[in-house]
């Protein structure tokens, strides 16, 4: 289940802008299996957002708010993490990419994943996503605050493909007791279900605003 030491090194390692799980590795000894030789994972979904740059120099997080800027009613507000170049290796990643809208004044988010666990992953994939709209809401508001200075993060939606449970984690799985998704239950306690809302705090300044 969903625990803040992972969430909060998660977050790090996305907001320091690396595919190398370093944080998540001392929480989490699993993720050294999930490296290449380098170090390196192509399931880092923050490197992807804010490290790795298209031809234009920007990175998909810049391009977003662009989109966003041009046409705040755009259908084309996209984070794209699986590529055709994953299908050449065995790190394929789990999410296939996230889309954003801005409606009634929120930034609205789908998240389409190819694979999830209910146990380990769906919490952590959860803040990973709230992490990514308030990067989004915070990058709006720093380029326009007169457009989007009222701008708030608005609803999460997921279609996931495969939403499986492993056999280890069977006995937890029937301890829960709810029919549809409860993110209450699957979370460890208060804190983490307060991180996934509230935090972590985006600084201004880790912003880039595209001109």
């Amino acid at each position: 289940m969903a625990s803040l030491p992972y969430l909060e090194a998660e977050a790090s390692d996305c907001l320091l802008v690396t595919n190398k799980p370093t944080h998540l590795m001392k929480v989490d000894p699993t993720w050294s299996e999930a490296v290449d030789r380098y170090g390196r994972s192509e399931s880092m979904y923050g490197f992807h957002l804010l490290g790795n740059k298209f031809s234009n120099g920007c990175t998909q997080l810049e391009m977003i708010t662009r989109k966003c800027l041009l046409d705040k009613h755009t259908r084309q507000a996209c984070f794209l993490i699986l590529k055709r170049e994953h299908m050449l290796s065995d790190d394929i990643p789990c999410t296939i990419g996230m889309n954003f809208r801005i409606r009634d004044g929120q930034l609205n988010a789908s998240v389409h994943m190819r694979s999830c666990d209910l146990i380990n992953g769906l919490p952590h994939d959860i803040a990973f996503a709230r992490l990514v709209q308030r990067l989004i809401v915070t990058a709006l508001t720093v380029a326009n605050s007169r457009q989007f200075g009222q701008l708030k993060i608005g609803s999460l939606n997921f279609s996931i493909d495969s939403f499986h449970v492993y056999e280890r984690d069977f006995e937890a799985y029937h301890n829960l007791h709810f029919k549809l998704v409860d993110l209450q239950q699957i979370c460890s306690n208060q804190d983490v279900l307060n991180f996934i809302e509230h935090g972590p705090v985006i600084h201004p300044n880790l912003i880039y605003v595209p001109h």
